[in-house]
């Protein structure tokens, strides 16, 4: 008859062994964190964490919403930046602008995910979040021509940023680079 500590001892030692990783395999997300490591010893994924809460995300969504090509360039991989920028470019075309009010968020923030950077590029860490936007779309008299002034909605995204590989480019305002970006749904919040 054992005892509890006896138990945990064995468990403990068990789940600590490092034979564990190798057979069971390490996790994608635990894998990133380990490669960020390796090349930034003060990497800490809280700090991440909070980084993309309360400066990556925002910055992101809001030079999106107000179309700032320039910041968005230089805070995107290539996908990413012509995908935002197409979206961009468009509404330039038909002379149209997006409210670019956040009215709350990002809230919910969630790390979904990780891709190991492999041999050449850092690891990517996956986000969702939501944030409240006004859905309003105007024309260049200022008109509204779809939503409304009053149509708030909370809209649903995945982001998936890693280390910026140029980190002192001028004009860089964090350390941060969005590989991808994902509205996944909106809706009202009324």
């Amino acid at each position: 008859n054992t005892s509890d500590s006896e138990d945990s001892k064995f468990l403990g030692g068990f789940f600590d062994n490092p034979m564990l990783d190798r057979v069971f395999g390490e996790t994608e997300i635990a894998q990133s964190i380990r490669e960020m490591k390796e090349t930034d010893p003060h990497f800490r994924l809280s700090q991440l964490v909070e980084d993309v809460e309360n400066v990556v995300a925002p910055s992101l969504i809001k030079w999106f919403l107000e179309g700032d090509a320039e910041d968005l360039k230089l805070h995107c991989g290539e996908a990413a930046f012509a995908a935002v920028n197409a979206s961009i470019e468009a509404r330039k075309n038909q002379k149209l602008s997006l409210d670019p009010t956040i009215l709350q968020g990002p809230e919910d923030l969630e790390l979904k995910g990780a891709k190991s950077g492999g041999e050449v590029d850092s690891p990517c860490f996956i986000f969702t979040f939501s944030t409240q936007q006004i859905n309003c779309l105007r024309n260049e008299k200022g008109e509204v021509v779809e939503g409304a002034i009053d149509d708030i909605r909370q809209v649903f995204y995945a982001m998936a940023v890693q280390k910026h590989p140029e980190p002192n480019t001028p004009g860089l305002k964090f350390p941060w680079r969005m590989q991808e970006i994902a509205i996944l749904g909106n809706q009202p919040c009324w």
